[in-house]
């Protein structure tokens, strides 16, 4: 994630980024909070939360996944950040969101 918000902040994207703890009882905000300072986080733009994951944003595995919501909440883009590829492709896909019409439907996995 921190890859992730060097490289955004690099291109001059501002976009908000959330890590959502699976597990409250060892999430708490002191625990989230340290885990943000380990990873550099800058917490104006990188909020962390704990608690249930809404069903659209559960991981289909048990990986770290994550999401792109438009600004109407919708999700537009979801998988894993592994490789630098992973990371150029949801760069990419940001890119397209804030520079198109939040009316556009969302990219389904299969349009991918």
């Amino acid at each position: 994630m921190a890859r992730l918000q060097n490289r955004l902040l690099s291109v001059g994207f501002t976009v908000r980024l959330l890590s959502w703890g699976r597990d409250p009882a060892r999430d708490t905000p002191a625990e989230l909070r340290a885990l943000g300072q380990s990873r550099s986080a800058r917490f104006k733009t990188w909020t962390f939360v704990s608690g249930v994951i809404p069903p659209a944003l559960r991981p289909t595995a048990d990986v770290h996944e994550f999401a792109l919501l438009d600004q109407l909440g919708r999700v537009r883009w979801t998988g894993p950040l592994k490789e630098p590829k992973d990371l150029n492709l949801l760069v990419r896909e940001i890119a397209i969101l804030i520079n198109s019409d939040s009316a556009t439907p969302p990219v389904t996995a299969e349009a991918r």
